[in-house]
């Protein structure tokens, strides 16, 4: 089976509120976990913040969310710096 990388952007630190609301829209939108839609409605759980540094700008944080999101796992939220202040970047490897 495979996987594909969903990535989403805040202005502000994401909640777990947030990250709920996120996967309610990939269930309308694709179908609910485990039927492998490859969206962010199969990375359920607990948001996570890995680290506390802040990117120099969206690539960097994408690549890294990139290598270090694990599918079968929850989003990754890594915050960035853009030209109107701290942004945060949301990751996840979705089974398909």
């Amino acid at each position: 089976m495979g996987a594909e990388f969903n990535l989403a952007t805040t202005k502000e630190k994401p909640t777990q509120d947030w990250y709920d609301e996120l996967i309610r829209q990939a269930e309308y939108q694709s179908g609910h976990a485990g039927n492998y839609t490859g969206s962010f409605s199969e990375a359920v759980g607990k948001l996570g913040f890995p680290t506390t540094e802040t990117f120099p700008n969206f690539e960097a944080a994408e690549e890294w969310l990139g290598d270090n999101a694990q599918k079968w796992e929850p989003a990754l939220a890594v915050p960035f710096k853009d030209k109107g202040g701290i942004h945060w970047a949301i990751g996840a490897w979705c089974s398909s």
